[in-house]
């Protein structure tokens, strides 16, 4: 049975992984990375900052082998300081004119 716990910083990329393929036909996601290529090069760092958000509010919550994950904003979206933020994942749709 498996094992549903707070997720910790040695998951992250492992839980960015999971969205990733979880996500990948998944019609918004597809709008904001609608290129195969942008998507190849870019989602773990997508999924990664993502999760990293969730983590700092503690509401990112997994099994123990990352095959599951859910990961929410609390009500109120209240701001949270992100170590080394990737400032790449802010240009991700800059252009939406594609």
């Amino acid at each position: 049975m498996a094992i549903i716990r707070l997720a910790s910083d040695t998951d992250l990329a492992v839980l960015a992984r999971t969205y990733a393929r979880a996500f990948v036909d998944d019609p918004v996601i597809r709008w904001l990375i609608p290129d195969d290529d942008d998507y190849a090069a870019i989602h773990l760092r997508f999924f990664t900052a993502l999760a990293r958000r969730w983590h700092a509010h503690r509401s990112l919550w997994c099994t123990d082998d990352g095959v599951a994950v859910a990961g929410w904003n609390p009500p109120g979206r209240p701001e949270v300081e992100i170590a080394d933020p990737d400032p790449r994942v802010c240009d991700l749709h800059a252009d939406s004119s594609r």
